[in-house]
């Protein structure tokens, strides 16, 4: 694979099919959750070619990471190598503060307004949140209303759900 060429891989989850997009260097562009159906997520990846052959160790080691977080197991996803690229400084510190909201943990969209520094950004929050290339690897279903509703999620307010009764249901393996 030359860097810089766009690629997918598809892969199986206990939630459903998901998708990574990276580029050829390896680095990690965006991924898609599980959907409802393979048809979905393979309609979605469409405009990126398939990774042929063996994928590089780092894809490996993602796509394995997030099958085993569907499957209720705590990941450390700290050494992936993700694509801030077009992302803005002020999104990037939205997303880094919400990397460091462990498993079985919630904040608020407040409270990450306020340890960026910009307590009155909390829309601002939810609105990069929206748009986060990275969920699973960053944490944004982890992230709150301050009434403790579930408040929005690209993957649906259904898989939010899923997702956080699944980490607070299984217990941890030591």
């Amino acid at each position: 694979m030359s860097s810089g060429a766009l690629h997918h891989c598809l892969f199986e989850t206990a939630f459903g099919v998901a998708a990574i997009l990276f580029e050829g260097n390896h680095s990690v562009r965006r991924i898609l959750l599980p959907g409802d159906a393979r048809q979905a997520t393979e309609k979605r990846t469409k405009p990126y070619s398939p990774a042929g052959g063996v994928l590089p160790p780092e894809i490996q080691s993602l796509s394995r990471g997030i099958q085993a977080y569907f499957m209720g197991q705590p990941v450390d996803f700290s050494l992936t190598p993700l694509d801030f690229g077009n992302l803005t400084v002020l999104e990037q510190q939205v997303l880094h503060a919400v990397s460091l909201v462990g498993y079985r943990q919630t904040k608020t969209y407040g409270e990450i307004a306020k340890q960026i520094g910009r307590p009155m950004a909390y829309r601002f929050v939810g609105n990069t949140l929206a748009n986060n290339p990275f969920p699973v690897v960053i944490p944004c279903h982890r992230i709150i209303r301050a009434d403790g509703s579930l408040g929005g999620f690209g993957g649906g307010t259904d898989l939010k759900e899923r997702m956080l009764a699944m980490e607070h249901t299984v217990r941890r393996r030591q």
